[in-house]
């Protein structure tokens, strides 16, 4: 069959595959082209949906999800934690994981130690190398740090025992031994 014979069918003999359609082009010349339909074979996608009622309910479902998460988070905001009474204060300055200096002492971290952020949310030891953080934190029975809290600046006005008044000014005297 030429392509001059080959006629348009029309989507009611098989709307399911590409069919031959004769085109005229610009110049005037006719052309074979393919026209592709959607294969939408019930045995290749089993899974049936309704587009439009998924759509609507995804994007409902994404403000409600949305606006539940904001309010959550408004109302974190004005939470203080409540800290052990056991709970001491310090200045951790985390060196090598698990060494650590708290108050400018060497100090180690317990095998299972939780560091907690701002947020509460746990922090791995080795992304705070480096920095001098103002904590509380409770020993476990070996002297090592196991919880240990960063402290945000409305926490760090509340006083706390273990908290000793912080200088950056040192003296010669402070490393020489004691007579």
């Amino acid at each position: 069959m030429r392509p001059d014979q080959v006629s348009s069918k029309t989507d009611t003999e098989n709307p399911n595959r590409s069919t031959a359609v004769s085109k005229q082009t610009a110049s005037g010349a006719k052309g074979l082209f393919l026209q592709w339909q959607p294969f939408n074979s019930l045995w290749m996608n089993t899974m049936n949906r309704c587009f439009i009622c998924s759509t609507r309910a995804v994007k409902r479902l994404t403000w409600v999800a949305t606006l539940a998460l904001a309010s959550v988070g408004a109302l974190a905001q004005g939470v203080v934690r409540a800290f052990p009474t056991t709970a001491l204060r310090g200045v951790l300055q985390v060196t090598t994981p698990p060494m650590a200096l708290l108050n400018g002492q060497p100090a180690r971290l317990s095998p299972g130690a939780r560091i907690k952020n701002t947020n509460n949310l746990i922090v791995l030891s080795a992304t705070l190398t480096g920095q001098q953080l103002l904590v509380n934190y409770v020993p476990d029975p070996q002297g090592m740090l196991h919880d240990v809290w960063i402290l945000t600046p409305a926490e760090a006005q509340q006083q706390r025992a273990g908290q000793q008044a912080l200088s950056n000014i040192r003296f010669e005297s402070d490393n020489a031994p004691s007579r």
